[in-house]
This record gives C-alpha cells, sequence and structure tokens, in this order.
C-alpha cells in the first residue's frame, strides 16, 4: 500500500477557510487523524487514491475539527495544527496500526453499509476491521452518516436498515436523551443538522447509547459507543446520523444542495419544493449545532482534559441551594451569557477567546483566592463573602438566575456560594461545602478537579472552609 496523501490545516483553521496543505510530514505539535475515505463518487466525493482526486468533503471536516481544537481552549490550543492521513477503503486502503493515530475518521458513503459481502467485498472488510483493530483498542472514532451506520452493523447485535420513513434529504432536527444530555451538558437541548441518508441505525449494540433522536424519520441521530473501563469520558466511539459537515462550509452545503436537488429529479418532491427546502435552512442555526457538536465529540475523543478554568460550559448547578443559582470558571459567564440575569464576578471575566471582559459582569467582588494571610487577611475575605452572598440572596429573591464565577470556579465563587447557603438558606457549613463540592463532580470535567484523590477540587482552601465554618 502506497503511503496516505496528508492534509494538514492549523488551529485555527483559516478564515474564509482556504485549501488544506499536502505534507509528508506534519507538524509535531498536530492532532493525527486517520481517515477513511469510503466513497469517490460525487456529489459525496471524499478521496480517490488511484487518482489522487480529493472531494469537498475532506477539507470541510478538516477545517471543522481544527475549529473544535481551537474551541476547546482558544488561549493555549493542545495542538498547533491537525492532519488527515486519506486512506481509500474502498480499494482496501486501512491503517495497518491504527494507534498511530490520535483517532480516525469514518464519514459517509453513497452505499449501504448493510450490503452483503458478495454485494461489497470492501465493506465487509471494513466491518473485520473495525472487530480487529477499532473495536479492541477502543480506537478514538467519529462515525458520520454510513459511519454511524457501519459501527451498528459490525457489532454482533447491531444493525442498520433502510429508512422506514424513506430517503432523507435537508433538515433533520432531533432532540437529546438522558444520557446524551449528561455527556454533552454543552449541546442544546434539540440539535438542527443537515442530512442526506436512506438507510439509519435499526438497532444499538447493547455496549452503545443512544444519545438523540427524532421518534419520526430517525431514532438514533447520535450515539455513543462506551468503553469497557469506567472513565470519566465513558465513550471511545461518537457517531451522528447527519453531516455537520454540510453546515460548516460552502462546499458542503453545495453537496447537501445537490441531494435535495436530487430527490426532486426523483420524483419525491417538485422543483419548486427543492428549492423552497434549500432557502428554508437556517444555515447560521445548522452551523451552530454543527459546531458545537463537533466541540463535544473532538473534546471528549481527542483532546486531554481541560484546566479548570477551560472546561465548557464551566458551570455547576446548585438546585438544593437554590434552582437559580449556579457556580463557575472564568469563562461560564461568556458560553452561557444569555441563560443568566445576574453574574457575579470574583475575577475578571473573560470571552471565549480568553480576553478580559468585564461587561459579562452585572456586580464585581474582586478579591483573591490565597491561604496566605499576609496577601489577604482572614477579615478581608469574609467580607467578600458576605458582600457576595448579599447580591445572590437580592437577586434570587428577585427571581433572577445568577451565576457567581471566579478562575476555576472551585473557591472564591463556590465560598460565595457556601456563604448564602449558610446565611440564607439556612444550611450547616458542612453541608454547604459537601454539597458544592458534590455538584462540582456531577456537572463539571477538568484537569485538576480532585478526583480520585488529589488536592485539587472545589473548596480545597482550607482558610476558606474555614471562614464559611465560622459563618454558622
Amino acid at each position: 500500500m502506497r503511503p496516505p496523501m496528508i492534509l494538514t490545516t492549523s488551529v485555527p483553521p483559516p478564515q474564509p477557510p482556504s485549501a488544506p496543505t499536502s505534507l509528508p510530514s506534519p507538524p509535531s505539535s498536530t492532532l493525527r487523524l486517520a481517515y477513511l475515505s469510503l466513497e469517490s463518487s460525487a456529489p459525496y466525493q471524499n478521496y480517490d487514491s488511484s487518482t489522487q482526486a480529493v472531494g469537498p468533503i475532506p477539507p470541510a471536516l478538516l477545517s471543522l475539527v481544527a475549529s473544535s481544537v481551537f474551541a476547546a481552549c482558544p488561549r493555549a490550543p493542545p495542538f498547533s495544527h491537525v492532519s488527515l492521513a486519506l486512506f481509500d477503503a474502498r480499494r482496501g486502503e486501512r491503517p495497518p496500526d491504527p494507534e498511530a493515530y490520535h483517532g480516525v475518521l469514518l464519514p459517509g458513503s453513497l452505499d449501504c453499509s448493510y450490503s452483503t459481502p458478495k454485494q461489497k467485498p470492501w465493506i465487509q472488510e471494513l466491518r473485520e476491521y473495525i472487530n480487529s483493530k477499532i473495536r479492541p483498542a477502543e480506537i478514538p472514532t467519529i462515525g458520520i452518516c454510513f459511519g454511524h451506520q457501519i459501527l451498528s452493523n459490525s457489532a454482533p447485535s447491531g444493525s442498520s436498515i433502510k429508512n422506514p420513513a424513506g430517503t432523507q434529504a435537508g433538515l433533520s432536527s432531533s432532540t437529546l436523551t438522558p444520557a446524551g444530555a449528561a455527556a454533552f451538558p454543552t449541546l442544546p437541548a434539540s440539535l438542527s443538522l443537515l442530512c442526506s441518508h436512506g438507510d439509519v441505525v435499526g438497532k444499538l449494540p447493547p455496549a452503545a447509547d443512544c444519545l438523540a433522536g427524532n421518534d419520526t424519520v430517525c431514532e438514533v441521530q447520535l450515539s455513543g459507543y462506551r468503553k469497557r473501563a469506567p472513565s470519566l469520558r465513558p465513550y471511545f466511539a461518537l457517531t451522528v446520523q447527519s453531516h455537520p459537515e454540510y453546515s460548516c462550509s460552502e462546499a458542503g452545503f453545495g453537496v447537501i444542495s445537490t441531494f435535495i436537488r436530487g430527490t426532486a429529479e426523483a420524483g419525491q418532491i417538485t422543483k419548486e419544493q427543492a428549492e423552497e427546502r434549500i432557502a428554508a435552512i437556517d444555515r447560521a442555526e445548522c452551523d451552530r449545532c454543527s459546531q458545537l457538536l463537533m466541540d463535544a465529540y473532538v473534546s471528549h475523543l481527542f483532546l486531554p482534559l481541560p484546566k479548570g478554568h477551560s472546561d465548557l460550559p464551566g458551570v455547576a448547578h446548585l438546585p438544593s441551594i437554590s434552582p437559580l443559582l449556579y457556580v463557575g470558571n472564568e469563562r461560564a459567564a461568556a458560553f452561557n451569557k444569555h441563560s443568566y440575569d445576574t453574574v457575579i464576578s470574583t475575577t475578571t471575566p473573560v470571552s471565549l477567546t480568553g480576553d478580559p471582559d468585564p461587561n459579562l459582569s452585572t456586580h464585581a467582588v474582586l478579591f483573591d483566592d490565597t491561604e496566605d494571610a499576609a496577601s489577604q487577611t482572614p477579615e478581608a475575605a469574609r467580607e467578600h463573602f458576605l458582600e457576595g452572598a448579599r447580591l445572590v440572596d437580592a437577586a434570587v429573591k428577585a427571581g433572577k438566575r445568577v451565576l457567581v464565577h471566579c478562575e476555576w470556579g472551585q473557591n472564591r465563587s463556590c465560598a460565595v456560594c457556601c456563604a448564602y447557603a449558610v446565611l440564607f438558606a439556612g444550611w450547616s457549613a458542612d453541608d454547604a461545602v459537601a454539597y458544592v463540592r458534590e455538584r462540582n463532580l456531577a456537572d463539571r470535567l477538568y484537569e485538576g478537579q480532585g478526583r480520585d484523590g488529589d488536592s485539587g477540587g472545589a473548596m480545597h482552601n482550607k482558610l476558606f472552609v474555614d471562614l464559611i465554618v465560622g459563618l454558622a
């Protein structure tokens, strides 16, 4: 097998997107992904190794992944570049050692994932590759459309079938399941994505979860394949029936437009209806949902855990203290700026690109996170707790949703919330501290969070804990 063609782009990708660079050796700080091309025909052309022709889909997905890497930590992205090593799976090309890559992308195809070995030998070879290489080693994998279906179809008790609702082309709406909402709190409850498919997942294997669906046309829109061992990130493969790459590039939108017009040529709708369907697509909303989905998938599968000031949405809900109360990190106000009526800042909040933005604050109660009495006296810290607690109380009594934040969302902001719980909500100090720790672990996920007995985590500042106990 000849060496794969490698496409590379920077993090963040150029805007507007430019043609990716073909390099024999990407830079060392590169997220390296193996891309299994499953289609060589227009309009969903991927990669044809016989002609070295690259269609619109690999560059669109490359740019989308690079944008997701940047979104995970704009101030210090974990990779400077993203590369795709292109393998023409239809011609028997597959990475001999997929563990040499950070992960695998399985995109769409015009073929049926349930084709028999006699009909499509390459599809049976792909099933065998998934079951011999990807599944046993739990290689991080994103499956899109055909890739979504083949991961289910290749499992002993999973299946893919012809869509009972008929061929779909255009806008697809789906709702997160409880499993999807728990795994990906950054995703909206309802997703608007672009789709083109005649098949669907018929039955997920027992080791997979349905993360989103639509009871009418696609019951399994998103799925996650669980790791064998418990993990903070429980899935090794994440899939989507729709096509996020259609939304975030002009070339991708051209592909879905072609598919929609194809349904008119097939007599399913009129030409006028096809043009109306294309014109009615809310591209901004589809772009938003597609990018958020890829952000969630890329972070879960390919990126290191963020530090405490970088996880998104960076918020823990404290409903037992008050259904209106949230505690978060320095990025929480920017990420959820339409979710809160009042933002109480104990440090200056930052925008999603990492720039200080004091305009995100409703009230600023700025103080240090320190146990050193020389830089901040206990009396001064206590006064800040009291000021913050009074502001929380006023907002809650006015029926306002309140975010209290600091840099990591661990000590200063949690101390203010604990002070409110003790002084205004009738909690004991011990119960309040234990509860904010519990909610931090339940709602957030980042490096240094205090799991497994390390020294970090919510309310690990012993001086602050002692001061909260002293309020009771």
